[in-house]
């Protein structure tokens, strides 16, 4: 390497700097060497020499979605338009949310339908009966006891027609809120006034309470369904 005096190198500086600025500018737009890499030609680990090729993590970097991220760039489209099938599982999921529920089904429950349902009679009931009490006890429908069932079923517990005792119906009562005890109203008499063709006080009771209630009621009594002015639930 040639040592210039101090003189000839001061003169000579602003010459050296702009070459050097020159030669630095050439190599930027000089393109990339691309190494090929020559199958007979092996490491010492016996392998394949590889290309010196950027690696794919590396060349990624910064991409989103298949875009390449710049410095200034506003990203949030690119963001949004990420994983659509999540979008749309998550629109799914929130419309699913708000489906309305089935209706709460209402019905009233005659004395015979509800004693078997009680007692484990199940043989003795429809297959619409079963399904209604079913669903009661489950919480989702409401099988309304009227009043006057309780003393009807007194009566039948004295004359020895009963498999269940009237405090083992009461208790069972308590501990289903989907079999809740209807009150006596006067309301009811006055809608058993037409069905006065009925012989039996219990069942006109029973019917107007289902008449005031304007609900169906649970029963196969055809002395009851034959009147015409019932919805019998069977």
């Amino acid at each position: 390497m040639k040592v210039l005096p101090i003189g000839e190198a001061r003169r000579r500086l602003p010459e050296l700097v702009r070459q050097l600025a020159g030669r630095t500018r050439s190599d930027c737009h000089r393109p990339a060497r691309t190494v090929r890499s020559d199958p007979g030609s092996r490491d010492r680990s016996g392998a394949h020499a590889r290309a010196a090729t950027p690696s794919r993590a590396r060349r990624d970097r910064g991409n989103l979605g298949g875009r390449r991220a710049c410095p200034g760039r506003d990203t949030s489209r690119d963001r949004a338009l990420v994983g659509p099938h999540r979008a749309y599982h998550r629109r799914e999921a929130s419309e699913a949310a708000h489906v309305p529920a089935a209706p709460r089904m209402n019905l009233v429950a005659d004395t015979h339908g509800l004693v078997w349902h009680l007692s484990g009679q199940m043989r003795r009931l429809s297959r619409r009966a079963r399904h209604a009490f079913a669903e009661a006890e489950a919480g989702r429908w409401t099988v309304r006891v009227p009043a006057v069932v309780l003393m009807q079923v007194v009566l039948l517990e004295h004359r020895g027609r009963l498999r269940i005792s009237y405090r083992e119906l009461r208790d069972q009562l308590s501990i289903r809120p989907g079999l809740p005890i209807e009150p006596l109203m006067p309301e009811d008499v006055d809608e058993a006034r037409a069905l006065a063709a009925l012989t039996d006080p219990f069942d006109c009771l029973i019917a107007g309470t289902a008449r005031r209630l304007g609900l169906a009621l649970l029963t196969n009594d055809e002395a009851i369904t034959g009147t015409g002015l019932i919805r019998a639930h069977w």
